[in-house]
């Protein structure tokens, strides 16, 4: 018995119809694990974009987004173990004034320092609720490196190192 023609050409064709099927599930795969890495956070907000770090020590933490974006700012929320004279004091060494630009913090610095390290900022606790005093620092990335990262301390204190991916 002899295969009828059409039959023929769809066995001849069978090879292109596997390589299409599984270019197929792999497009659909990658679709549903970009779904995914988006509702955790890995491009903005959720689970995934939402970092901590603290000091050996426990002299300062930060919590800040582990995800950011080249052309948009992020905010570093910075909390203290106590202070001197009324006055708090953190530093952001050389690299972190590298990668980010600080934009603005609040409560506002009452002066800056430089020293050997990088830059310290004073601020007042007055001016921070009462407890661990809350900083909050809006910073921009300086380029549109992908990962970027920098150390945060307090004079005296052990370094928290932050790292953050920069999407373009």
């Amino acid at each position: 018995m002899q295969i009828p023609p059409t039959i023929a050409r769809i066995d001849a064709r069978a090879g292109l119809q596997r390589r299409v099927w599984t270019a197929s599930r792999i497009a659909w795969r990658t679709m549903v694990a970009v779904l995914l890495l988006a509702a955790g956070g890995a491009f903005g907000d959720g689970p995934l974009a939402e970092a901590e770090a603290r000091a050996a020590d426990g002299s300062i933490r930060v919590a800040y987004d582990r995800f950011q974006r080249s052309d948009a700012g992020s905010t570093l929320d910075i909390r203290l173990r106590g202070g001197q004279g009324g006055e708090a004091r953190f530093c952001l060494d050389h690299a972190f004034g590298q990668a980010w630009q600080v934009t603005l913090i609040e409560p506002a610095a009452l002066r800056e320092e430089l020293n050997a390290g990088g830059t310290c900022h004073v601020v007042a606790l007055s001016a921070t609720p009462p407890g661990a005093p809350l900083i909050r620092l809006r910073v921009h990335p300086r380029h549109a490196a992908l990962r970027i990262e920098g150390s945060l301390y307090v004079p005296g204190g052990d370094p928290v190192s932050i790292r953050a991916l920069v999407w373009p």
